[in-house]
């Protein structure tokens, strides 16, 4: 809804004798929600396309009305609001969002609630850097096991002196399948590391 709708329907209900749960004030220079449960369920809708009295509270204010409270009973008050001047609604001007007030409260609510938001962020940050780091050095454990078996396993194989067919090393950590025929054999060849990890060896 445009600006000037909404206060040419404001001005025009406030003047209807049809609606009695809002007035112009004695002054004629804003209005008077006598009765706001009887304004909401016949008048709102009149005004504006919502039945939220808030909303309504809102818009006003959006054009520099000011809320008083009148003998229990909520007044709006806007000098530039004139109860016979029809065209005085021309000199009505929505606030600009540079104009509206700063809730101080809520922006320190957000920052707070933003501060503690990055400090779960960090939090978290260094528990997976712990868990990263001890996964790590775990990895670089078994890895030192396993390049202690591969040398373990060598040694034997040089010692007894046995013909090997068809080595395969799975990754670097995983024996397997490491021997596929074992045979006696007079003579022996020493066993390098490096020859070990190959993928696979040739007959020797």
């Amino acid at each position: 809804m445009s600006g000037i709708k909404f206060l040419r329907n404001l001005y025009d209900v406030a003047s209807s004798p049809e609606h009695k749960a809002i007035v112009w004030n004695k002054e004629g220079n804003g209005i008077v929600i006598v009765d706001k449960v009887l304004f909401i369920e016949e008048s709102l809708s009149k005004i504006c396309k919502t039945d939220e009295y808030g909303t309504f509270v809102r818009q006003l204010n959006n054009y520099g009305f000011s809320k008083l409270k009148n003998r229990g009973c909520d007044e709006f008050v806007n000098e530039k609001f004139l109860k016979d001047s029809v065209d005085s609604l021309l000199t009505l001007k929505r606030k600009s969002l540079s104009e509206k007030p700063v809730d101080l409260h809520h922006l320190e609510s957000n920052q707070k609630a933003l501060g503690q938001s990055v400090a779960g962020i960090d939090n978290l940050t260094r528990r997976v850097y712990q868990e990263v780091c001890f996964l790590r050095d775990k990895v670089e454990r078994q890895d030192k096991t396993i390049h202690e078996l591969i040398k373990a396993f060598i040694k034997l194989f040089n010692q007894e002196g046995v013909k090997k067919e068809t080595l395969r090393l799975e990754g670097a950590s995983d024996l397997k399948n490491i021997l596929t025929e074992i045979t006696d054999q007079e003579e022996t060849e020493d066993l390098t590391l490096d020859h070990f990890l190959n993928n696979e060896f040739d007959h020797v």
